[in-house]
């Protein structure tokens, strides 16, 4: 059970550190619309604001904007 709920956890912070350099990435992939640009590299830099994964990655207190 420890294990189960270890792998969980592993895959929840994986996930929420993860998910701003993803949408970024998504938001420079060519042949979308431009609104869906915008809104993913808006919601990548705002997600990026909010959990911070290059200070959770070098345990640092970095700026990102």
């Amino acid at each position: 059970m420890k294990y189960l709920r270890a792998i969980i956890l592993f895959v929840i912070v994986s996930a929420t550190v993860l998910i701003p350099f993803g949408l970024l990435a998504a938001g420079f992939m060519p042949g979308l619309p431009w609104w869906g640009r915008i809104s993913f590299v808006g919601g990548g830099l705002l997600t990026a604001r909010l959990v911070k994964p290059f200070s959770i990655v070098t345990d640092k207190d970095l700026k990102i904007i």
